[in-house]
């Protein structure tokens, strides 16, 4: 990166591109476009050659950045309706994973082995949960109770565990716990 080279690699002053994403594997990148009038979810090659592949259609709500999974074979995204989206990178297949009744989801993140997606979730009661949702039996599993208001979820190197801040504070003179 210090002495690589710079290129605009979509070359498109007409239209606004944001919110890009490197594959993991290093071949393609993410992004929004409003090309279509409205912000979909794009990929193309990071050499810059070859066309752009427009992989979601018909939006019509603001969409937040595509988050790629490990195995560069698919990303998550969410939109401003509350519902979390995995799409497959080659554009073929969109599933609606979740969707939220008070907040957007806007943070998510994969598991290394790109089998669990983790994202929070904010329930009736304004505290937001911790939830992961499995790729191969298409579960969701809510992880940590609605009682604290927990985030930033991100899972071990390993896969093993998973990492997330909580705003706890249980103290007797003030609270009611």
């Amino acid at each position: 990166a210090k002495h690589g080279e710079v290129r605009n690699i979509s070359n498109t002053p007409k239209h606004r591109e944001m919110s890009v994403s490197w594959s993991p594997n290093g071949k393609h990148i993410a992004y929004l476009s409003d090309a279509t009038g409205e912000y979909e979810i794009y990929t193309r090659p990071q050499s810059g050659e070859g066309e752009a592949k427009q992989v979601t259609k018909g939006g019509s709500i603001w969409r937040f950045e595509p988050v790629w999974s490990p195995n560069s074979e698919a990303f998550a995204y969410a939109d401003k309706n509350q519902t979390l989206w995995l799409t497959q990178a080659d554009g073929k297949g969109s599933i609606k994973v979740d969707t939220g009744t008070r907040n957007d989801i806007n943070y998510y993140r994969w598991s290394p082995d790109s089998r669990w997606l983790t994202y929070i979730k904010v329930a009736d009661n304004g505290m937001s949960s911790i939830f992961v949702y499995s790729t191969e039996n298409k579960s969701i599993h809510q992880v940590t109770s609605d009682d604290t208001s927990d985030a930033n979820p991100v899972f071990s190197k390993d896969g093993n565990y998973l990492f997330f801040t909580s705003q706890r504070d249980y103290n007797l003179s003030f609270s009611s716990y």
